[in-house]
């Protein structure tokens, strides 16, 4: 059941698509058929086979992890950089608060200096008249509601320019962060990266060697295999010990690569004997 629904997904992917399903595994195919594949994934895979590599499920699944992991960081900045509009906002809403608070008090001030300028600019008094200037009874209020109102503002502008600096020192720290962790991330993928370069490295020469092993058991199965065969149309030399003796050295050459054989695969510790 489980594989006739691989070769249904296989089908919805890929349909027709020969060039394709031929490059591959069936387990290659029920990977990248999967719905969680996503497409560019699949054309790697396609542009890796068709250069004369090869694909393994481990390569289609770093793919996708890699692809996951992008992902993830596109949402962790779109959050960040999210929450830092909603911070601009508000700080902006309250910036704008304060801003009209500002004027409201600027043009109360300046309404209350203009009384103070009408009031200083009346005329003095003629000699001549027994007039006396008019001074309103709410002046010397007026004044000192101004100086506070003054005191306030001053304050306020104080306060504003304090909250705009904590906010660029606050954005920097952020900043600074960001950055550390950033760099600390890049630390962490290069000593990874080590890593793995170390394993393929150790994978690579286990492949050499056993590359080279099975290529010598191959020249060997293929000389035993003359020699069986050319052995059965050989007559032994009644009067020729030279040749017997040959093959008796032989004979003990060949035991003796079997006692070493034997040690090397496990076996017991090869008594060697010498040839003259």
């Amino acid at each position: 059941k489980r594989t006739a629904f691989n070769f249904m997904s296989v089908h919805e992917r890929f349909g027709g698509k020969l060039e394709i399903i031929s490059n591959f595994k069936p387990t290659i195919l029920y990977a990248l058929s999967a719905p969680s594949t996503p497409e560019s994934v699949v054309d790697k895979a396609v542009a890796k086979a068709e250069s004369g590599e090869k694909v393994t499920v481990a390569d289609v699944k770093d793919w996708k992890a890699e692809l996951e992991a992008e992902r993830q960081r596109r949402e962790a900045a779109e959050k960040v950089l999210l929450e830092e509009h909603q911070r601009c906002c508000e700080f902006g809403a309250e910036s704008n608060e304060r801003r009209l608070k500002i004027r409201e008090l600027e043009t109360h001030i300046a309404g209350l200096e203009r009384r103070i300028n009408d009031c200083n600019a009346q005329p003095d008094p003629q000699p001549i008249f027994v007039e006396k200037r008019v001074i309103p009874a709410d002046y010397e209020t007026a004044k000192a509601t101004a100086a506070k109102l003054k005191e306030d503002l001053a304050a306020m502008r104080k306060k504003q320019d304090e909250l705009v600096a904590a906010q660029v020192k606050a954005k920097l720290r952020e900043r600074e962060k960001e950055l550390a962790d950033l760099d600390r991330q890049a630390k962490d993928a290069e000593l990874r990266l080590q890593s793995l370069n170390k394993q393929i490295d150790s994978y690579s020469s286990v492949e050499r060697m056993t590359r080279l092993q099975r290529d010598q058991i191959e020249k060997c199965r293929s000389m035993l295999a003359e020699l069986a065969a050319n052995m059965e149309g050989f007559d032994r030399l009644e009067n020729d010990p030279k040749t017997d003796q040959l093959w008796a050295a032989l004979a003990d050459m060949l035991r003796n690569g079997a006692d070493a054989i034997d040690f090397f695969t496990g076996g017991h510790h090869p008594g060697l004997s010498l040839v003259a």
